[in-house]
């Protein structure tokens, strides 16, 4: 009862002390009252601008996951051979339909892995890169989309090429076309992030998949979106694509591949990587893998975080919030930085053209290249 009182009772006292009130930000969401319930270090003056690098938690999804800590043994969902394994088995497998009914992800294969970084090297050293295949990387990727990626490729003999962004920090999606009209016979890879970490732009999946058509793959890295714009992976008909929970509320260490069974994408994988779980039998000649998903993920998985995730994608999904509302309250936020940037000198594009296209809570995200600000106006604008 001393514990639950520690979690529960003193949240008000606290955010009385840390003096909440003072200006409400625009939007859809009431920044303050969420603050109190699910976001307390942050209450007062404190504003956290670092999104894009990773987000807070929500207390109730820390609070559900000390509970079931605190009341529950520890099961290994590959293991059938007890009950707290078999629990297990039921948490993991819950987890995951909560994922792809968050991600609109019915025809995806899920595969835990470490987080977006993990995703893209997954994809990175599995794809059956050979000689004469090519692997396109657009001017706006995170380097984890890049360096793996293009060292398997060399190695493997394929080629490289990079798709420029524009001025307006967009996709290039005419030399795009060219690319892939000029590959002759091999396979190609092509790494696209979903939204910049730098500029916020989001890419037009649904465009680059009519121009790639079925003469490419495409990996889509959904690290700066997830979180914060609805994603619907079905729709979108991507062959690949990563996610990192602790971008989207959630805890670090814990991200997801999906891989498209409706298109076969997971015949361009190899089992490079393998171990318990992942095979049905292994002799002194021969290994049986096993079929769909499991095969992608050998050993032990870190269900806690899985768990974990699956509750941050319960948070997000109820009426109060909503990835639709979500989206809308960051775009708000969003106007209403670069409208106090008027009173600035901006060093950098502005992107104020490009803003319907922008996602994110963080400043940095808001229109390519805001190296940095003046202010010139009073001393109370924030």
């Amino acid at each position: 009862m001393a514990q639950r009182n520690m979690l529960t009772g003193n949240r008000t006292a606290a955010a009385q002390a840390a003096g909440i009130g003072g200006r409400r930000l625009p939007g859809l969401i009431d920044n303050e009252k969420l603050r109190r319930e699910d976001f307390l270090p942050l209450c007062g003056a404190r504003r956290y601008f670092d999104n894009a690098a990773t987000s807070q938690e929500p207390f109730s999804v820390k609070r559900k996951m000390l509970w079931r800590s605190l009341e529950q043994p520890r099961g290994s969902n590959h293991s059938k051979n007890s009950m707290e394994a078999r629990k297990a088995d039921g948490e993991y497998h819950e987890a995951k339909e909560k994922l792809r009914v968050f991600f609109n992800a019915q025809d995806y294969e899920l595969a835990f892995t470490a987080g977006t970084t993990g995703a893209s090297n997954f994809i990175a050293t599995r794809f059956a890169f050979g000689p004469g295949d090519l692997l396109l990387i657009t001017g706006m990727e995170h380097n984890s989309q890049v360096v793996s990626a293009r060292n398997f490729a060399a190695r493997a003999g394929a080629n490289v090429k990079y798709v420029p962004a524009t001025r307006e920090g967009e996709l290039d999606l005419e030399f795009l076309e060219k690319a892939v009209k000029a590959n002759k016979g091999g396979k190609i890879l092509l790494n696209l992030v979903h939204a910049s970490n730098l500029t916020g732009v989001l890419s037009p999946v649904g465009k680059i998949r009519e121009i790639c058509k079925d003469n490419a793959y495409i990996y889509l890295d959904m690290a700066q979106s997830a979180g914060h714009t609805p994603i619907d992976l079905d729709a979108m008909s991507v062959d690949f694509a990563g996610a990192s929970a602790h971008k989207m509320y959630g805890p670090m260490g814990i991200g997801a591949v999906f891989i498209n069974r409706s298109r076969d994408a997971g015949k361009a994988l190899t089992n490079m990587v393998s171990g318990g779980g992942a095979v049905q039998l292994v002799s002194s000649r021969h290994t049986v893998y096993e079929e769909g998903e499991g095969r992608f993920e050998p050993g032990t998985p870190n269900l806690d975080g899985i768990v974990e995730w699956g509750f941050v994608a319960d948070y997000l999904r109820q009426p109060a919030l909503g990835m639709d509302r979500i989206e809308a309250h960051d775009k708000a936020l969003g106007g209403y930085f670069l409208r106090r940037c008027k009173k600035s000198r901006v060093c950098g594009y502005t992107g104020r053209r490009r803003l319907k296209n922008a996602r994110g809570l963080s400043p940095s995200m808001w229109g390519p290249s805001y190296a940095r600000t003046t202010r010139k106006s009073s001393p109370q604008a924030r």
